[in-house]
């Protein structure tokens, strides 16, 4: 079965899967098996269901297992991927950052030259209109 990933989010701190440790289960697994082997082991004819018993234990135990390590696969390659990202979104806010003041400084700059270049026409055309007059 695919499990399906939560979206990363970069607040957010990856948590270990929830539920019983699949390390636990399969030491309770097998401790079971073992105290069930033991008690079949007086006789020959006797133990065979009991084998089968701790066969389909062993067997249990091993799917436990791989589950676990799969789950703990893609717990490592989410945890991963979320940490990448916020690695990311850090620097994206940073070079975003420095660009808005880059921004502001040109905004500031060009709107000294506008009032000058306003100031500038408005003289002119003062200058314009006494030399109309004076026409």
């Amino acid at each position: 079965q695919a499990m399906a990933q939560p979206r990363c989010d970069s607040r957010a701190r990856p948590r270990a899967p929830a539920g019983p440790s699949p390390m636990k289960m399969a030491k309770v697994l097998l401790a079971l098996g073992c105290a069930v082997a033991g008690v079949g082991l007086a006789g020959a004819e006797e133990s065979s269901p009991l084998r089968k018993v701790v066969e389909l234990l062993s067997g249990l135990q091993q799917n436990v297992i791989g589950q676990g390590e799969e789950a703990q696969k893609i717990y490592h390659e989410f945890a991963e991927a979320c940490e990448d990202r916020a690695r990311e979104l850090h620097h994206e806010i940073k070079t975003t950052k420095a660009k808005v003041e880059e921004l502001k400084a040109i905004i500031n700059e060009e709107t000294a030259k506008d009032m000058a270049m306003t100031s500038k026409i408005e003289e002119l055309a003062s200058s314009q209109a006494d030399d109309e007059a004076e026409l």
